[in-house]
């Protein structure tokens, strides 16, 4: 499946069809003009990413695709705002936007939501965050936010270098979540642990190898989960950081979970 990073393609312009605000632009008009994008907008793909992007009010909506078999679920929220531009277009042109990308007919050019700062997530005294240690792809990352807004995790935390980025991938996956959850860009993975131990949390590192049950562990501190790498698992500063390595109890017949999979788990049970 193709990714799709932020911004625009055509050297950072954006194609966006001649179309004035409240109308639908027809297929087969001109689609020669390029405006210059927002270097913080990107493109969504996908009914749940963008059906909660538009109704969440926190982004700016630059252009909506619709195929028109797929007008349906978002007619009513687009009479309602007449000033969004709204292209209808064929599955030629989604293939040539998108790839190979699982897009459903629907697409939406937006601007980035802000994402805080770790201070400022702090200050909401989460119960529960996830950090991740360079986990790199991106459906790993989205199926991981969904997971964090499924159980009340109160951001998810990646590294600013080896980890995967939010592109629409990651929004499709996480169908919806990353309206809710934020994705939090730190510097240094160890620096932000120990921050967060200064704060009063406790660090839980999964590793398959840990002695300490998941299921048994009991600690009345809001908890930091920290996920490892898609091969690699936790560094070993990571691991060194971490007050706790737990594992999750799974079947012989399996040698491990991948790492969206055992996130979503361990959040289930440090809810619990």
């Amino acid at each position: 499946m193709a990714d799709f990073e932020q911004g625009g393609d055509q050297g950072g312009y954006t194609r966006v069809a001649k179309a004035k605000p409240g109308r639908f632009a027809q297929a087969g008009e001109s689609q020669n003009d390029f405006a210059p994008a927002d270097n913080q907008d990107g493109w969504l793909i996908g009914t749940h990413a963008v059906m909660a992007a538009l109704t969440s009010g926190r982004r700016k909506v630059r252009e909506i695709w619709l195929m028109a078999d797929a007008q349906g679920a978002l007619a009513e929220l687009i009479a309602a705002n007449p000033d969004w531009v709204v292209s209808m277009k064929t599955r030629p042109d989604f293939t040539t936007q998108f790839g190979d990308a699982v897009h459903q007919g629907v697409a939406a050019l937006v601007g980035n939501l802000r994402q805080p700062p770790l201070p400022e997530v702090l200050a909401q005294k989460p119960r529960l965050l996830v950090a991740l240690d360079q986990v790199t792809d991106p459906h790993n990352l989205g199926a991981i936010v969904r997971s964090a807004a499924a159980f009340g995790a109160g951001a998810v935390l990646v590294t600013e270098h080896r980890s995967a980025g939010v592109n629409s991938t990651a929004a499709k996956v996480a169908a919806g979540a990353l309206e809710t959850v934020p994705v939090v860009e730190i510097v240094n993975l160890v620096s932000s642990l120990k921050m967060l131990q200064e704060a009063g949390y406790v660090v839980v590192g999964l590793a398959g190898e840990a002695e300490v049950d998941l299921a048994t562990f009991q600690d009345t501190r809001p908890v930091c989960l920290v996920l490892g790498s898609e091969g690699e698992g936790l560094r070993r500063l990571t691991r060194e950081t971490c007050d706790v390595l737990a594992k999750i109890g799974i079947s012989s017949a399996v040698e491990s979970l991948n790492v969206s999979v055992a996130g979503g788990v361990a959040m289930s049970m440090l809810r619990r």
